[in-house]
């Protein structure tokens, strides 16, 4: 209930900064007669409308890749049910196919799989922008860096902890001090995915809203707390 209370007044201040930062730019009356369809329709529709176009060009480019590996995928498979009925069973040339038949039924689902991302991306891209996208990227690469170093250290604790429960006397001082030592690894790692959580909401909000809005809505917030502590 509190997260969704916070969401809702993130939401307010989103609307009421934003109002005041554009409102603050002398608009024009009737400026709208003014301006192309492309700046009267709403974003929204011109979000949908890119990301149709975006997306069935790459879809286009991998589909015909993908079609033409399970034709390949399809030829194998009906090879191998041919050899079955062919007595005696040839099962050295069956088993030659059934690794092929794998190795493409793993690259179609690789194609797909990379197909899917990229679908992804551009939804992202088209949403917040390719330099949003990046810095979002960029964020992800590091923390995963960092992620892949400190679970790295949890496993060496955990053999750590496990060959000395092993031995015929256990040194519990020093089995405590690893599961110490484990969890606050542990309170590191959710420490620094929430940092990840809350930079990208804060590069998203930019690149819808803008620095200023962005700025203003975190003044917002944290005269909001000051006040609460009061």
């Amino acid at each position: 209930m509190k997260r969704f209370a916070s969401s809702l007044l993130t939401a307010a201040l989103v609307f009421s900064v934003t109002t005041s930062v554009f409102a603050s730019k002398d608009p024009i009356q009737n400026e709208i007669y003014n301006k192309p369809v492309s700046q009267i329709i709403h974003p929204k529709y011109v979000e949908s409308i890119v990301e149709k176009k975006e997306t069935a060009k790459i879809k286009a480019s991998y589909e015909e890749e993908i079609a033409v590996l399970e034709e390949s995928h399809k030829a194998v498979h009906e090879e191998i049910k041919a050899l079955e009925k062919v007595k005696p069973v040839d099962e050295e040339a069956i088993s030659e196919l059934k690794k092929e038949e794998k190795a493409l039924h793993d690259e179609i689902k690789a194609k797909r799989d990379e197909l899917n991302k990229l679908i992804e991306r551009v939804k992202k891209v088209v949403k917040y922008g390719e330099e949003a996208v990046a810095k979002i990227e960029a964020a992800e690469a590091d923390f995963a860096k960092e992620e892949s170093e400190i679970k790295e250290k949890i496993e060496k604790i955990k053999a750590e902890i496990k060959a000395l429960e092993a031995e015929e006397t256990v040194d519990e001082e020093a089995v405590t001090k690893l599961k110490e030592e484990e969890k606050a690894l542990h309170d590191e790692l959710k420490a620094k995915r929430d940092a990840l959580k809350k930079k990208i909401e804060r590069i998203k909000l930019v690149a819808e809203y803008g620095e200023e809005a962005v700025a203003k809505i975190e003044a917002a917030e944290a005269d909001l707390q000051k006040k609460k502590v009061k």
